[in-house]
């Protein structure tokens, strides 16, 4: 069974309204949190695991990302946040050899990209403060470290 939510809010900002007289290109502002209030399973209907809560579904989960474009240019700002969460359903200092808590955790994300004729060039970096997590798991988190991108996009046709 599962009961929650999913808030999202947009709104696109024309500079021009606020700087009269020029271009100065639109702001984007995205925000998205998702709240996982109950999610249980039952294999025989009488036991129920709930795994709300956990790094596997965390209770909240949010977002919000910042775009700037100005012609060919378009920035990105992005920070997502997972909350402090247990390591798996049920978890306490009895039932389990590992941290029972994960800390929460930030993830900072800056990109750029400009358009030039056919081609998009981008760049970006995520994580960039670097912040290692309080307890390393591959799904929750960011356990690999600052993260540097360069790409090409061409449309031949």
């Amino acid at each position: 069974m599962f009961k929650g939510e999913t808030y999202k809010a947009d709104y696109l900002l024309p500079l021009d309204r606020l700087f009269h007289g020029r271009s100065w290109g639109l702001l984007d502002f995205s925000g998205e949190a998702t709240h996982n209030r109950l999610l249980s399973e039952s294999v025989t209907g009488f036991d129920h695991t709930e795994y709300q809560g956990t790094i596997t579904e965390p209770s909240w989960v949010a977002r919000f990302d910042l775009h700037y474009a100005i012609g060919h240019v378009r920035l990105l700002y992005s920070v997502f946040y997972l909350p402090s969460a247990l390591i798996g359903p049920g978890a306490n200092i009895t039932n389990s050899p590992e941290p029972v808590m994960v800390k929460s955790n930030v993830l900072h994300s800056i990109g750029m990209e400009y358009d030039w004729h056919r081609v998009t060039f981008r760049g970006g970096i995520q994580d960039i403060n670097d912040s290692l997590v309080s307890f390393p798991t591959r799904s929750y988190g960011d356990i690999i470290g600052t993260q540097y991108s360069v790409g090409v996009h061409a449309r031949l046709f």
